[in-house]
C-alpha cells in the first residue's frame, strides 16, 4: 500500500508523524513524505532524518502565511500534480491548507483521503472574508472524504454544527500523542533550588508569552530567591509578530528577569530541569504538543480553561487552569505553585506522567489510524511497533484513585 503523509513542514512531519512512519514502513506501506522546506529549520537535516524512517521525501511548494490567490492556485496544482504521479492508496494530511487542498485535489483525482484538524487557526477567531472563504473550502474539500480527526471536541462539534463536516466522519484523538519512551520525569529538587516555571513552543503572541514575561517581571521581584523564569522559544520566521515577540524575549533576558534559551529541535535538556510549564494560551489550536511533552516528562502545568488546553489538567491535581487573557490568574496561579513547594509540585509531576500515560499516548493515535487505514485492523491486534492499547471513542475522564507510583522516576 502506498501512503502519503502531506504536512505543512519538514519540521511538523517528523516531529509529530515519526511513530505513525515508521508503523507504517512496519506494515510494509510505501511511504511519501510531503511538505514544504521552513525557514525556522534546518530542514535537510530533518528530510535526512526522515528518509532514515523509510519514508521518500517530497518537496512541495506551500506558503504557510499566503493568502495571494494566485500563489495558493499555483500551490494546489502541484499539489494535484505530485498526487496524481505518486498515486496513493491512502493520503494523510495534517492543519488547514494541507487538509483544505488536498480535499480539493480530490474532486479532479479521487483518492482516500484522513485529515487531521490540530485546532482550527488563527481564521476562525474573526469572522473577516477569510473566515467566509475558509468555511467554504471546508464544506467543498471535506465532502466524501474516508474520516477527519480532531484533536477537541469543541473544534469538532463546531464544524458538525455549522455543517462544514459530515458528522460521521468526524473522530476525537488524544491530541498528536507523545511518545512515552522519548520523555522521562525527573528526580525531585532539594528545597533550597529556585522553582523554575518554564514557557516553550512557537513564538506566537497568542500563546501568551507576553502574559508570561509580565508575571515573571512582578515575581522575580517579589520572590528574588525562590523563582526563576526560563523562555525557551523557536521562532516562527513566517510571521513578523515573532520576531518581535523574540526581541521583547531578549530583551527581558539582557534584564535578568528571565533566562532565555535559543531554540532546539530537543527540548528535553531545557525541560527536564524545569518544575512547572506554562502555557496561558488563547490560540485555536487543537492539543498543545508542549504540554503533552512537559506531562510525560513530569511537569505540573499551569495553562488556560480553553479548548485543548483545558484537557491537560485535572485541577489541583497535576496543574492549574487559568482565565483566557487574565493576567492576575495567571500570576496567583504561579504563586499558589511558589506556597505549594518543590515536594508538592514534584507530586503534581507525577500525577502529569501519569494522565498522559492514560490518555495521550502516541500509540492511541498511531492505532487511530491504522484502523482507518487497514479496515482488518483490531485494536485486539498486536501492533507493529508496541503493545496495543484499546483507544478510547472519546478522551476519558481522569480517575483519581489510582495509586501513583514513584517507580516511574527516572
Amino acid at each position: 500500500m502506498k501512503i502519503l503523509l502531506f504536512g505543512n513542514s519538514t519540521w511538523c512531519l517528523y516531529n509529530f508523524r515519526a511513530g505513525l512512519i515508521t508503523s507504517l514502513r512496519s506494515r510494509g506501506c510505501e511511504v511519501i513524505a510531503l511538505a514544504p522546506t521552513d525557514p525556522t529549520y534546518d530542514n535537510q537535516e530533518i528530510i535526512k532524518n526522515i528518509e532514515d524512517l523509510g519514508a521518500r521525501f517530497i518537496e512541495v511548494p506551500l506558503l504557510a502565511r499566503s493568502k495571494n490567490p494566485l500563489t495558493e492556485i499555483s500551490s494546489i496544482f502541484k499539489i494535484l500534480k505530485i498526487i496524481k504521479e505518486i498515486r496513493p492508496n491512502v493520503v494523510l494530511t495534517f492543519t488547514i491548507k494541507c487538509n483544505l487542498y488536498t480535499g480539493l485535489c480530490r474532486k479532479f483525482y479521487p483518492c482516500r483521503q484522513i485529515a487531521n484538524v490540530p485546532g482550527l487557526g488563527e481564521v476562525f477567531s474573526k469572522r473577516d472574508w477569510a473566515y467566509k472563504i475558509v468555511c467554504l473550502l471546508y464544506k467543498i474539500a471535506f465532502k466524501d472524504m474516508a474520516g477527519a480527526f480532531f484533536q477537541n471536541r469543541e473544534d469538532l462539534n463546531f464544524c458538525a454544527e455549522n455543517a462544514l463536516i459530515d458528522p460521521k466522519i468526524g473522530k476525537l484523538i488524544p491530541g498528536s500523542g507523545v511518545n512515552l519512551k522519548n520523555f522521562v520525569p525527573q528526580v525531585s529538587k532539594n528545597s533550597d533550588e529556585p522553582i523554575v516555571f518554564l514557557m516553550f513552543g512557537r513564538l506566537l503572541p497568542q500563546k501568551g508569552y507576553y502574559k508570561f514575561l509580565d508575571a515573571a517581571r512582578h515575581l522575580t521581584a517579589k520572590y528574588p530567591k525562590k523563582v526563576e523564569f526560563w523562555v525557551l522559544g523557536i521562532e516562527d520566521k513566517n510571521r513578523p509578530q515573532s520576531g518581535m515577540l523574540l526581541n521583547k524575549i531578549k530583551e527581558f533576558a539582557r534584564l535578568g528577569v528571565i533566562k532565555h534559551f535559543e531554540s532546539l529541535v530537543d527540548v528535553r535538556p531545557i525541560l527536564s530541569k524545569a518544575d512547572v510549564v506554562c502555557l496561558p494560551s488563547s490560540y485555536n489550536e487543537g492539543i498543545p504538543r508542549s504540554l503533552l511533552e512537559a506531562m510525560a516528562e513530569g511537569k505540573a502545568i499551569i495553562t488556560t480553561d480553553w479548548k485543548g488546553c483545558r484537557e491537560t489538567v485535572d485541577p489541583g491535581v497535576n496543574g492549574v487552569l487559568v482565565e483566557p487573557g487574565s493576567q492576575s490568574s495567571l500570576e496567583t496561579a504561579i504563586e499558589d505553585m511558589i506556597a505549594l513547594g518543590h515536594d508538592e509540585i514534584f507530586e503534581m509531576g507525577l500525577n502529569s506522567r501519569r494522565i498522559v500515560e492514560e490518555r495521550f499516548d502516541e500509540d492511541l493515535v498511531i492505532q487511530a489510524y491504522l484502523s482507518e487505514i487497514f479496515p482488518e485492523y483490531s485494536f485486539n491486534e498486536k501492533a507493529a511497533h508496541s503493545d496495543s492499547i484499546e483507544i478510547p471513542s472519546s478522551i476519558p475522564a481522569y480517575s483519581n484513585d489510582i495509586e501513583i507510583s514513584k517507580n516511574m522516576v527516572g
